[in-house]
């Protein structure tokens, strides 16, 4: 509990005013007329920054979902800019995560698969989806909409509230605790991950240090543990375990953990006066452990899928540390500009992106205040530990020396990003700055001699700082200076603005914090520090207030026209999307129809790896960047959506695993002075499609005719194209296809290609994207097709693949081109936008009853045989046995199959078969999936490396998988038993204490 208000005699006032070390006598903790001020105080603060969303609230909501407005699937305005573009990750993940729990927990079932993306990932296990956080439950209870303005809401409110009331409990002055508590819950992290589950972790943080304070506290007052202070403990580490991020939960432990080690430190003489040092420390170990048992039913299903996930495979998380460059951004985060304002210079800051480059940033005048912790509390051994915390942060987040790079060599830290680390920055520039103001209020008291001497000192650092704040500005400044002359007017004045703002800011809080130190009057130095607060409150927490964007309710998830078209076509069938097609995962889990792509830092490792070679890079990639027709039939998808004027569908660029950046490309080949003719070699029958990718068009009204011939010199197509009728893709990239019908025997034949300008109005023509190493490219791509014949083995014939020409000028490498070979295999279903859904003629949808099984030995033997060329997932399936005595079995047959249930953790077919077959479930692999045949369990098969099949006996069965994990019994289990042993230790402490009065009174 909160200690009760008490008041201070002038003596005991200005003997404390006149000590700032750690043995000074000590105030009365926070009492509840600091809860009640400080808790006015922020709500306060609070609604200011979210002052347009609360005023909005009937119309618009808080979130960055208009970005979707650049898809044809979402799109309800034409033309229209997002507000910020780059903050992509609430709406690729976290609401439609939100919402799809809301829906699973309406409806009774805790969410603990998600069956909508990938074959299936655990939802519960995904740590992001935050399923059972604090800050997840206005979500659930007032829907999306309310539910975000209220969680940020929270969040910020509990950030500013507990971390005063933590400082206030160390003893601290209430202004100084404001102070720190403004840093606290007013930054770079909060305004950019309001909207991630980071911030939830990182609110319940002070809430612990306040509680550990008053644990500390009641065995220095009273000589015992508090009972209740440990089970607060417990359930707050467990609320932030639950919160739903587990590399800020990393972060959060790490600094409470070395907080609790320093007080036992500091505070070891007086409690091993009293006997407590042991029983304190094994209360704490208790509280940790009986946190971890209450939040078992969140860590055993996550533990079960780290090493399952792709971070521990091919894709592993990078450190992601932040570039030096952006090292002034730390006190001006808009320097490079503003997305929430349409004003972002560098579209692509350099790695990581802006939410985590300007989330370390906590403003000028806090970073400054935090430096002055070393003038006014330089003796405080806290200022030492937080210090230090700062001083190790910077290296690490930044690899200075290669400091960060060195640290990923510790367990753990190898794992956990270094740009999520701001739970051990910001607390560290808080603290600091709180003891710097608590210092600087102890000084005023001193003589004038003293007070003149520390005024001066902190000008000369104000003016030190400000001029080096300057230096790095401008020095960024010009290494912009080319994005700057490219960007729009108002782009410029509004980060000159912002340069103005801050340092203006700066200015007003140096000036109160040295006239501080000159006046006497301790109601004019608490006004001055009131200025000091509201200068930090103004560049931390009102300039970045609409990081997060305030949108209208019609652009927030909206089910359009071509929503309910493919949702109707798809209906319970899978979909996959090519990066054009418009449909980013997870957003479809708001629509309802599966996807075979992810967009997520955990993935299915075997999933994965499996994924990446059938239809692109994987969950980085977001959606299918290479897409097969195999691929579609072993994952179980029947459509694919992907961009109006092209079927990339085994195309030959995606093959090509071409990854460039713009200024990576040729950029002469075609003008308007010369032809441009290349030549190349199909690697497939049935060749049906050319694109080319234009790259720029000064003339958007400028027409193109591309000629396309065999190599008997026979026209096979020509097109006239006007560059403004082609499908924009963007980038100022369009794309230029050439369809035709299918030319049969095309493998191994060489085509002419021409392309010239037919109507310009003198303007340079365009340009058409080209790679210098795209004859190397194709080369490798045509090596693993593994159909080749003799003559393309030879290294003379391989050089010649590709030729490229503009007049008489040989030009090295080739025209950056796809070929279609198997559109003739997709039926289009629906236009969308500027999207087409295409159906695959013949898909067996999201499972099948095949007749072949072939039996490896391994993993490896496994993948192998899935990707071998001569592998038909329709008629075998590849199977995981050491001890099988045949490789291959087979059984002919009828076969017959029935979907008749399909929930997201429970599926059921019926089956009817002649012979013994296998039912093929395009679903992914994963401990805690069951099946039954006829309701008596049956072994679950991992199928083709990463998938799931049952065997089925012969005759009519009823086939079901149900999803019923250990991990989340035994974490229930665990957790249950944590409650009883609080609720028994409880009910002994009580009448141990009722036994004590007893005992006094009767004495």
């Amino acid at each position: 509990m909160l200690a009760p208000s008490t008041s201070v005699s002038p003596a005991k006032s200005a003997e404390d005013d006149s000590n700032d070390t750690i043995g000074a006598p000590r105030r009365a903790g926070a009492t509840w007329a600091d809860a009640w001020q400080t808790s006015g105080l922020f709500a306060v603060l609070v609604c200011l920054v979210l002052l347009r969303p609360i005023r909005l609230v009937a119309t618009h909501s808080l979130t960055s979902a208009d970005l979707l407005q650049t898809s044809s699937i979402w799109n309800v305005e034409p033309a229209y800019e997002p507000e910020n573009p780059l903050l992509g990750d609430p709406v690729a993940q976290f609401q439609p995560w939100l919402a799809f729990d809301a829906r699973e927990l309406a409806r009774g079932v805790v969410p603990l698969w998600n069956p909508l993306n990938a074959g299936g990932l655990p939802q519960l296990a995904n740590y992001q989806s935050a399923v059972f956080s604090p800050f997840s439950l206005p979500g659930y209870l007032l829907g999306p909409k309310l539910g975000a303005l209220v969680s940020t809401w929270l969040q910020l409110f509990v950030l500013g509230v507990f971390g005063a009331l933590f400082l206030r409990e160390l003893g601290l002055r209430r202004l100084a605790a404001w102070l720190g508590g403004v840093v606290f819950a007013f930054n770079g992290f909060t305004a950019t991950c309001a909207s991630y589950p980071h911030v939830g972790v990182f609110a319940l943080m002070p809430v612990l240090l306040f509680t550990l304070e008053r644990a500390f506290r009641g065995v220095r007052e009273r000589g015992r543990v508090s009972f209740g202070a440990c089970v607060a403990l417990a359930i707050e580490a467990a609320l932030a375990a639950y919160a739903g991020h587990p590399e800020t939960l990393f972060f959060v432990a790490c600094v409470v953990t070395g907080w609790a080690l320093l007080r036992l430190l500091l505070d070891r003489r007086e409690l091993a006066e009293r006997r407590a040092t042991l029983r304190l420390s094994c209360a704490l170990v208790s509280s940790a452990f009986a946190a971890v048992m209450l939040a078992a039913p969140q860590l055993l299903p996550f533990l079960e899928y780290l090493p399952r996930s792709s971070v521990f495979g091919s894709h592993r998380l990078e450190s992601m540390h932040v570039a030096v460059d952006n090292l002034p951004l730390l006190c001006f985060p808009d320097l490079a500009g503003a997305p929430r304002a349409g004003e972002l210079v560098q579209a692509t800051l350099p790695t990581p992106v802006y939410e985590e480059v300007v989330a370390n940033s906590p403003g000028a005048l806090a970073l400054w205040c935090a430096l002055l912790a070393w003038l006014f509390a330089r003796r405080d051994p806290r200022q030492w530990f937080v210090g230090c915390l700062a001083l190790v942060w910077v290296p690490y987040a930044y690899d200075l020396g290669g400091f960060g790079g060195a640290m990923r060599a510790l367990p753990v830290f190898e794992l956990v990003p270094a740009a999520r680390s701001q739970p051990v920055w910001i607390p560290a520039l808080a603290i600091s700055a709180a003891l710097a103001l608590d210092g600087l209020l102890s000084a005023a008291s001193r003589g004038l001699g003293s007070r003149l001497v520390r005024s001066g000192a902190v000008v000369a650092v104000a003016l030190a700082f400000a001029a080096v704040c300057e230096w790095a500005a401008r020095r960024y400044s010009a290494s912009i200076a080319d994005a700057l002359a490219a960007a729009q007017p108002t782009a410029r004045a509004a980060i000159e603005a912002h340069r103005v703002a801050v340092l203006s800011s700066f200015a007003l809080g140096a000036a109160a914090v040295a006239a501080s130190l000159l006046v006497a009057s301790p109601k004019l130095r608490a006004t001055l520090a009131c200025v000091l607060i509201a200068a930090v409150f103004f560049q931390s927490g009102w300039s970045l207030r609409g990081v997060v964007p305030t949108v209208e309710d019609r652009l927030v998830f909206p089910i359009t026209e071509a929503g309910r078209t493919l949702r109707e076509h798809v209906g319970a069938d899978t979909l996959e999307s090519t990066p054009f097609g418009g449909l980013l995962p997870h957003t479809n889990m708001t629509l309802g129809v599966r996807l075979l792509s992810s967009y997520d830092g955990l993935e299915l490792r075997a999933y994965e790896d499996l994924r990446t070679v059938f239809l692109g890079h994987g969950a980085k990639a977001h959606t299918a960047t290479r897409p097969t027709i195999k691929g579609l039939v072993l994952f179980g998808a029947s459509y694919l959506l992907c961009e109006r004027s092209w079927m990339p569908a085994d195309g030959e660029l995606a093959r090509a695993r071409v990854v460039k950046s713009n200024h990576e490309y040729l950029t002469e080949p075609v003008t308007t002075a010369a032809p441009l003719h290349a030549s190349f070699v199909a690697a497939d029958d049935r060749l049906q499609g050319v694109l080319l990718r234009v790259a720029k068009a000064p003339d958007p009204r400028c027409s193109v005719r591309v000629t396309l011939r065999d190599d008997t010199g026979a026209g096979i197509a020509q097109r006239v194209a006007r560059l403004d009728q082609l499908d924009f893709i963007g980038g100022g990239r369009r794309n230029l296809p050439l369809t035709f019908p299918p030319v049969e025997r095309a493998f191994g034949r060489r085509f002419e290609l021409d392309v010239e300008i037919v109507e310009s109005d003198g303007l340079p023509g365009p340009t058409f994207l080209a790679a210098e190493d795209w004859d190397r490219l194709r080369v490798r791509d045509v090596q693993r097709r593994q159909r080749l014949g003799r003559a393309f083995t030879e290294p003379a014939a391989l050089d010649q693949l590709d030729r490229l020409r503009q007049g008489e000028r040989e030009l090295p490498g080739g025209l950056w081109l796809d070929f279609a070979y198997v559109a003739d295999r997709f039926t289009t279903v629906a236009e969308l936008g500027t999207a087409r859904l295409h159906r695959l003629k013949g898909a067996p949808g999201r499972a099948w009853l095949v007749p072949g099984a072939e039996f490896v030995a391994d993993e490896r033997a496994a993948f192998e045989r899935v990707v071998a060329p001569d592998f038909d997932p329709r008629s075998s399936v590849v199977l995981i046995d050491p001890q099988a005595s045949a490789p291959v079995v087979k059984h002919a047959g009828r076969r017959k199959l029935e979907s008749r249930t399909s929930e997201s953790q429970h599926s059921s077919w019926a089956t009817s078969t002649a012979a013994p077959a296998w039912l093929v479930v395009a679903q992914s692999d994963y401990p805690g999936w069951h099946a039954r045949v006829d309701g008596q369990p049956a072994p679950r098969l991992r199928a083709n490396y990463a998938l799931t099949a049952v065997a089925v006996p012969p005759g009519e069965h009823v086939v079901e998988l149900v999803y019923e994990p250990r991990s989340f019994a035994l974490g229930c289990l665990l957790a249950a038993t944590a409650i009883v042993g609080f609720a028994g230790a409880g009910l002994i402490v009580s009448r141990r204490r009722a036994a004590a009065r007893a005992r006094a009174v009767a004495a």
